[in-house]
């Protein structure tokens, strides 16, 4: 929860500033680069580092923060603190995905990009998180660790979808205000 507010944010901004560049036409080119690096201006870049260091954070001390909820030393616990411990990694994979759908999200609406992406997220939480982690928990029995993983993976699927349609909407509007500059003699409008 505390890795949200930031992210979100965060978000927050980089949406109205897209807004705010497409109402002056002041689209540049680095929103379309390929790599996270060119596509994500500094706001998206703080997600990011803030993402992966909550990510570490889970990665590196599951047992301490465990701790928190769980008497360690108790034989009754350790079942317990088994599947926790393998949760934890897939939590942390979930906070470096989600932090790359969130940027992606919010950047898309701030494109004005809103039916694609919750067609997309749609798919991506029920179709196939949802629905794989059902068969992951159930059916082939890995119960907690393969629901959760279904749902990792439904949103890993969801930010890689999300972060190709934030680049083709980029390119597009790129294209746009460069039609303009063109129209307009070469002056920028």
């Amino acid at each position: 929860m505390i890795a949200r507010v930031p992210e979100a944010a965060l978000v927050a901004f980089r949406k109205r500033r897209i807004r705010l560049e497409i109402g002056a036409r002041q689209i540049v080119k680095q929103h379309v680069a390929a790599d996270v690096e060119q596509v994500s201006p500094p706001p998206c870049q703080v997600i990011v580092l803030f993402m992966t260091a909550a990510a570490l954070l889970l990665w590196t001390t599951p047992r301490i923060l465990i701790g928190f909820y769980l008497d360690l030393g108790d034989a009754t616990n350790q079942s317990t603190v088994a599947i926790a411990l393998q949760l934890f990694v897939i939590a942390a994979l979930f906070q470096l995905f989600d932090g790359v759908q969130v940027i992606a999200a919010g950047a898309l609406r701030g494109y004005g990009d809103t039916a694609v992406p919750m067609l997309i997220a749609a798919i991506g939480y029920w179709a196939i998180g949802f629905v794989g982690g059902w068969l992951l928990a159930f059916p082939l029995g890995i119960g907690a660790v393969g629901l959760w993983l279904g749902l990792a993976i439904g949103l890993a699927v969801v930010a890689i979808a999300l972060g190709m349609r934030l680049q083709s909407r980029a390119r597009l509007q790129i294209r746009a205000a460069e039609t303009i500059v063109l129209a307009a003699g070469g002056v920028r409008i």
